[in-house]
């Protein structure tokens, strides 16, 4: 297994923090979360830690423009 057992996927962080997988790779791209590619067409791999975490969950609970996904969509798989 190429990932590490502290390592999250990007749709495991968008269930963490209630969010879409977009939002996820937007802050990947910003550099707000850690993540690794073993290459170019491989998945991510999301480390996050405390400071990341509360950072995070602040973010989502005071943004307008972050929308939270709804829970329904995330338990039936589509997001």
């Amino acid at each position: 297994m190429l990932r590490r057992h502290d390592e999250l996927t990007v749709a495991q962080v968008a269930k963490r923090f209630g969010v879409s997988p977009g939002v996820v790779y937007y802050w990947i791209e910003r550099g707000h979360l850690q993540a690794r590619k073993v290459n170019a067409g491989s998945p991510y791999w999301i480390t996050i830690n405390e400071s990341d975490e509360q950072k995070l969950q602040g973010w989502v609970r005071n943004s307008d423009r972050i929308h939270i996904a709804s829970p329904k969509l995330i338990v039936e798989g589509a997001i």
